[in-house]
């Protein structure tokens, strides 16, 4: 074998071997996307659950209000 035969085998092999790293890297990033999307896909799922549970517990204060009135319109028709 001569030398310049496996400098040419090797020169046909380098772009190959650099794809295939390419590959390798840009699968990898794009996993690494993925773990970012679900992490912001979980802080959003989280910001919403909190937002979910303010709105309920906001409505609860205002049911709760609205039953003081009441009670307090009732208290002050018997009394007057």
């Amino acid at each position: 074998m001569s030398t310049s035969r496996t400098r040419s085998t090797l020169a046909r092999r380098a772009p190959a071997v650099v794809a295939v790293a390419a590959a390798a890297v840009l699968g990898l990033a794009g996993c690494g996307d993925d773990v970012v999307d679900d992490g912001v896909e979980q802080e959003v799922e989280d910001a919403g659950e909190d937002v979910e549970q303010g709105v309920e517990d906001a409505g609860e204060d205002v049911e709760d209000a609205g039953e003081d009135v009441e009670q307090e319109v009732e208290e002050e028709s018997t009394d007057g």
